[in-house]
């Protein structure tokens, strides 16, 4: 009889990105909800902009069958509004600042190709009395305008009711860090999307209010856990994360599997040659300096059986079933000298606590000394902190 292990993958949002990427920014529901549940957000902010206003911030899209949507509506006196307008696809990509029907700004197609879909972009729009200025990603296009007189001024960005300019068109995109200056560059108002109220966001310098509708804090995302996809995998499927590559691997002896943490996407690999080691204990680890996968043996004189992702190919193809030596274990890869440590685990009713290294086509493993000795135990964790120095947390 044949058995499987379940995979649940609860996700943290396990995206390689900076701390300032995580903690800040407004997701905003586009053309997948129905249009009541499209979210809005809208900024009234009190100011002088007679002479001329900037608004910056930043922004990620990301792909979804209907890209088309107001990213704002930047409204004078509810009388006129400058539009800004994506419709970020695959076949076509096209980003303009309008005004009524007039398209007075609009970025090279072979420039916005360029942008890499999940990746946060800047923008800046300034609107003067006579002038018009538009900045994507360090990209600058600008234009002459007819005469306005500028008194009060609202934003909307995504879904609007205003009553002259409703829109319910919303591309799929996320916003954050939110500046709005005056013509002598000072600033009136800065969001940055962090903390917020359910349905309201204050500025950092003046309390100002934001209203959001349908709102989604990207802070909440790592916050809660979330069911991405159950995979029901043959049993010995080893798997191993790839913090760089935003990649999740599951490998054994049929295929490897790789689940993308940026995209929500699984992707599947038929090895032209070999397999892992076959092993109840999980011994896979991601072998970033060489874009490798390494499945590991503590058997003396075996190698690692290396996955190429080149020509899909393991090394080995030794497929015999051992019990663990080192179960429960902790691994790193050294950046000092690329070599796999492990240290560690418990077998054959022994806890260990030695440090063991391997290099890539190295036959044993290499007993690491070290000082002051640590307890034996398993189930602990453990990372790189220098060339030098690991870090063992619990066990």
């Amino acid at each position: 009889m044949q058995k499987t292990l379940i995979f649940l993958l609860l996700m943290l949002a396990l995206i390689p990105v900076e701390a300032q990427n995580i903690s800040s920014g407004l997701y905003f529901a586009a053309h997948t909800s129905i249009k009541e549940e499209r979210t809005s957000l809208i900024l009234s902010p009190e100011f002088d902009a007679s002479k001329g206003l900037t608004l910056d911030f930043d922004i990620k899209f990301r792909p979804e069958e209907h890209n088309y949507g107001y990213v704002f509506r930047i409204i004078i006196d509810d009388e006129k509004s400058f539009d800004l307008i994506a419709n970020i696809t695959p076949e076509k990509r096209a980003l303009n600042l309008i005004e009524g029907n007039n398209v007075y700004l609009a970025f090279d197609e072979e420039l916005l190709n360029q942008y890499s879909w999940n990746k946060w972009a800047h923008i800046r729009c300034s609107i003067y009395p006579d002038s018009l200025q538009l900045i994507f990603d360090n990209q600058t296009l600008q234009g002459q305008y007819k005469f306005i007189n500028i008194k009060n001024v609202k934003f909307y960005f995504g879904y609007s009711d205003h009553e002259k300019f409703h829109s319910s068109d919303v591309p799929p995109m996320s916003i954050r860090n939110i500046k709005i200056t005056d013509n002598k560059n000072k600033t009136i108002a800065y969001w940055p999307l962090k903390e917020h109220l359910s349905h309201s966001c204050l500025d950092s310098l003046y309390q100002i209010p934001a209203t959001v509708t349908n709102p989604t804090w990207e802070i909440n995302k790592h916050t809660k856990w979330v069911k991405e996809k159950t995979l029901a995998l043959p049993i010995y499927t080893q798997i191993c994360h790839a913090p760089s590559k935003g990649n999740i691997y599951f490998a054994n002896s049929s295929f490897v599997l790789v689940y993308s943490t940026i995209d929500n996407t699984l992707d599947t690999i038929y090895p032209a040659h070999g397999a892992p080691y076959t092993e109840i204990n999980n011994q896979l680890i991601y072998q970033p300096y060489y874009d490798e996968l390494w499945s590991y043996d503590f058997d003396p004189l075996k190698q690692m059986s290396i996955f190429n992702f080149n020509d899909n190919t393991w090394t080995k193809n030794d497929r015999e079933i051992k019990n663990p030596e080192y179960s429960q274990h902790n691994t790193f890869i050294s950046p000092n000298d690329s070599c796999l440590y492990i240290f560690g685990g418990y077998g054959n009713y022994q806890y260990k606590n030695l440090i063991l290294k391997k290099g890539r086509t190295q036959d044993d493993w290499i007993p690491v000394s070290y000082i002051e000795e640590i307890p034996p135990r398993y189930l602990s964790g453990s990372d790189y902190k220098n060339r030098d120095t690991i870090l063992v947390f619990g066990g």
